[in-house]
């Protein structure tokens, strides 16, 4: 069998058998192409058995030029029967590429042909090696999205191994006016339109950008879609639904202000020599308030209860000499001893 990348007629051909079949369904063009140009040729001769019915299965066949028949064999009698025929374009032994299964009949070619097979080892390497990339270009996508700015890269990793991926096709609605708006969009590949209910065309968006970012702000949960979003030819996208969000890193607001607070820590000299698990447990367990100008945070004489940590603002520890403190500030820290 040769393993090369393909012809522009061959690569067309495969392409089109995988595009009828779910297994390849909501993978990215440029996998499929991976996918096309890793098949291996394999040429025919008439009466050649090509899988045999209880062998184990790990390939997946596209027929690309002659006549393959499948045949089941009676468990009693061993008496064959024909099932199915395949010809150019139609394709068997696809459920090796999941399951190690023992082949449920035997395919013969009947007359010379050719078609192209893949390996269970090699689709699963492509897919793997895909998804890794795709979740670093989604990590980068997010990081581009104005109301997600400010997060941190592990949240952004976060963000992106919970999306999900849905591809589709010219003319299909991925989002209708009034409908809750509850999911961030980001165009992997393709191209959206948007209009209002009477066809008017608001914008078109392709791969990179975004929409539907509002889903993920405070008191989304009343908002609907003010557009409608359709497909334009195949388009694929990823999409983050608020609930997810909101499972993995809570409100925007408490990300972004959990983000804050993890910065202001970072400037606190006193507890630089702790790891991040520590830091993070620390933040965790803040107690945020907030004082009016003039107003005493503690008095001379009372017993220290609390270390505190200025976020914002400044304040004055009077003493003999009056000292002003900023962000990353601290006083108070004798109270972590008693």
């Amino acid at each position: 069998p040769s393993c090369a990348p393909k012809a522009p007629p061959v690569r067309a051909a495969l392409l089109e058998a995988m595009s009828g079949n779910a297994l390849f369904e909501s993978l990215q063009p440029e996998l499929l192409e991976a996918i096309a140009d890793s098949m291996a040729e394999h040429v025919a001769a008439e009466g050649e058995v090509i899988i045999r019915q209880g062998d184990p299965g790990d390939h997946l066949y596209i027929v690309h030029s002659g006549a393959f028949a499948a045949f089941v064999a009676d468990a009693a009698s061993g008496q064959e029967a024909k099932v199915a025929d395949y010809k150019s374009g139609q394709y068997f032994g696809e459920l090796a590429l999941l399951y190690n299964l023992p082949r449920a009949a035997t395919v013969r070619a009947q007359e010379t042909g050719t078609c192209y097979c893949l390996d269970r080892a090699t689709f699963r390497t492509l897919v793997k090696g895909y998804l890794t990339k795709s979740k670093v270009g989604l990590q980068q996508y997010l990081s581009t999205v104005p109301v997600l700015r400010g997060l941190e890269a592990e949240q952004y990793a976060e963000l992106a191994s919970a999306a999900g991926v849905d591809v589709f096709h010219d003319g299909e609605y991925i989002c209708s006016m009034g409908e809750a708006a509850d999911e961030l969009f980001l165009v992997l590949s393709g191209e959206v339109v948007c209009h209002k209910g009477d066809g008017g065309e608001l914008m078109r968006l392709a791969e990179g950008q975004f929409f539907g970012e509002s889903a993920l702000q405070e008191g989304s949960e009343l908002q609907k879609r003010q557009a409608n979003v359709v497909s334009v030819g195949r388009t694929s996208l990823a999409r983050i639904r608020r609930e997810d969000f909101v499972r993995l890193l809570g409100s925007l607001t408490q990300a972004m202000n959990r983000n804050l607070n993890r910065k202001v820590l970072a400037g606190v000299a006193l507890l630089s020599p702790l790891d991040d698990a520590l830091k993070d447990q620390i933040v965790d367990a803040f107690v945020e308030e907030t004082y009016p100008d003039g107003a005493n945070i503690v008095t001379k004489g009372d017993q220290g209860k609390a270390f505190h940590i200025i976020k914002s603002g400044s304040a004055v520890v009077q003493a003999s000499d009056d000292v002003t403190l900023g962000p990353s500030q601290y006083f108070g820290e004798r109270s972590l001893l008693t």
